[in-house]
């Protein structure tokens, strides 16, 4: 006879057994990488940044169980989720910001207000507002952000003859670029020109 989660059940056994709850995938966030971690390649810093994303419906959502975010830096609170990604994303910013690798700075700088960080006087607020200087100052003078690319070079590099490096390059951190600088609350941030 089927039990209630469709699996045979073995002969003997109780009837209507019940199926163990499904177990949790664990997420960068569940496994708690060291930041080490994350500077071993340019793209590591994305396996937090998309799960910010998901785990908020892009901003749309709350992080869950997030507090306050200054209550979760202190250094005696304890590492949940939310503090752990939150410590996380704004020691990967600085990096980004530090080398200049402006697509993951602006996937890191939305990440921080998805996860309740808001510009202010304190060090959180201060890295907020330093970083959304940095992407506003990283402006193209077309409007775009990001590096214009030689196509030929990229499209060699990936081994896709007909890769499109627009798409692949500028729009892409243009469009992340302008999500984290609409996102910040009291805005402040004139990117009407070129830096």
């Amino acid at each position: 006879a089927p039990t209630r989660c469709g699996a045979r059940a073995r002969p003997g056994a109780a009837p209507g057994r019940r199926c163990p709850p499904p177990r949790p995938r664990p997420t960068p966030a569940a496994r708690r990488r060291p930041l080490a971690w994350f500077l071993l390649s340019a793209d590591r810093p994305y396996d937090l940044t998309h799960e910010v994303f998901a785990l908020t419906r892009d901003g749309r959502a709350p992080f869950p169980g997030a507090g306050d975010p200054a209550a979760a830096l202190a250094a005696d609170a304890p590492l949940s989720d939310h503090a752990y990604a939150l410590r996380t994303a704004a020691a990967l910013l600085k990096v980004c910001v530090r080398r200049d690798a402006l697509d993951a700075a602006c996937e890191l700088l939305a990440n921080l207000g998805q996860l309740g960080a808001r510009a202010g006087g304190d060090a959180l607020g201060e890295l907020y507002r330093q970083a959304a200087d940095y992407v506003a100052s990283r402006r193209n003078a077309d409007g775009s952000f990001g590096e214009t690319h030689d196509a030929a070079r990229v499209r060699a590099a990936k081994g896709i003859p007909a890769y499109d490096v627009e798409v692949g390059g500028t729009l892409h951190t243009t469009f992340v670029c302008l999500w984290a600088l609409a996102q910040r609350p009291g805005g402040g941030v004139d990117v009407s020109r070129p830096a």
